[in-house]
């Protein structure tokens, strides 16, 4: 509700009596108040009609201020006029009040807001997951240096096998993803290579497997892929050779342009002697090998089915000849470096 002055014609010569008889004039309008009627606001928004002393009622003259007080109207801001006066400190308390109503509705959309932001972040850029030392290659593994660590010299690589068997340089891979996990043997193909490795000797029954690949732009099948379990008996020195098959309940993998195909079999027969991991791969086309594996595993006793063996055929046999003299001639290495004493430090001069 708006409050208005009296609006006062002056002539242009007012005399001092008529101004001082106007000022009090207003001045006791102030004081006995002024009726709802006085302050009413034209329908059209146009101004404010003023009315005079003698258009007010004996009622509103002999009202009490306190009666009129309560027919004023309370402004939209909180505020209570008191006889047309202002309350300042109900005003101010109502402001303190709606400051504070103001500051908690905004905590809280600060809060909302948040919380929405959080929602529409979705999953963390990075998550922390449990990964495998050996990747899928069990701890009690029996092969030697199955992740072909080629400082280790536990790998043997011969290639050109059928006509003048020489030793050529596997290469070694890590791929982000795998069968297994594990690094990887790359064997370029360009002729016939065969892979061999240590195994160290174990109660039957034995479970061996290996994952072998190939490219898939490559035509290449597994056919002339032959991975086997070389035996040679301590007694006797006989030779066995046990050929790993497919296995059907592993189906092929695919990852990262290598199509994989996982070699598995059981051996039953006493492994008192030396065993020898082999893979065998045919000219054409490369081929990698991952995660050699045998592991004594007891539950295959129950298990009829187990690998027959068979004896050695030539290429074998020249292969196993081969590893044979890589080992005598990395044990005479071992020997020797044994027998060699250290090379002592000079001993220092005393002082005078």
């Amino acid at each position: 509700m708006h409050r208005h002055s009296t609006q006062t014609l002056v002539a242009p010569r007012l005399t001092t009596w008529a101004f001082t008889f106007s000022t009090l004039l207003f001045a006791t309008l102030i004081a006995c108040g002024s009726s709802p009627e006085s302050n009413a606001t034209t329908p059209d928004g146009g101004g404010s009609t003023v009315l005079d002393d003698a258009t007010i009622s004996e009622d509103a003259r002999t009202t009490a201020p306190d009666a009129l007080a309560g027919d004023v109207e309370t402004p939209d801001d909180g505020a209570t006029l008191d006889g047309g006066m202002v309350d300042a400190q109900d005003a101010d308390a109502s402001s303190a009040s709606d400051g504070a109503t103001s500051t908690a509705d905004g905590g809280s959309e600060d809060a909302a807001t948040l919380d929405a932001a959080a929602a529409d972040a979705g999953p963390p850029l990075r998550t922390l997951r449990e990964v495998k030392l050996f990747g899928e290659v069990p701890v009690d593994n029996l092969v030697l240096n199955s992740q072909f660590d080629l400082l280790a010299q536990n790998w043997l690589a011969i290639g050109n096998i059928s006509s003048q068997p020489r030793y050529i340089a596997p290469r070694y891979r890590v791929f982000g993803q795998s069968p297994a996990g594990q690094p990887t043997v790359l064997l370029d193909g360009s002729v016939e290579s065969a892979l061999m490795g240590s195994v160290m000797a174990s109660a039957p029954p034995l479970r061996v497997s290996v994952w072998v690949g190939r490219n898939l732009t490559d035509a290449a099948t597994f056919e002339d892929i032959r991975p086997a379990l070389i035996m040679t008996l301590a007694s006797t020195g006989e030779e066995r050779v046990y050929e790993l098959t497919l296995d059907a309940a592993n189906e092929a993998v695919s990852l990262e342009g290598i199509h994989w195909r996982k070699f598995t079999g059981s051996v039953r027969d006493a492994s008192i002697g030396t065993l020898t991991f082999l893979i065998y791969g045919g000219a054409g086309s490369p081929w990698y090998v991952q995660a050699p594996v045998v592991r004594q595993d007891s539950s295959l006793r129950a298990i009829s089915s187990a690998l027959k063996p068979r004896k050695l055929s030539p290429i074998e046999a020249n292969l196993s000849q081969e590893m044979a003299k890589w080992r005598r001639k990395r044990l005479g290495e071992a020997a020797h470096r044994g027998r060699s004493s250290p090379r002592r430090p000079p001993m220092l001069r005393a002082k005078p």
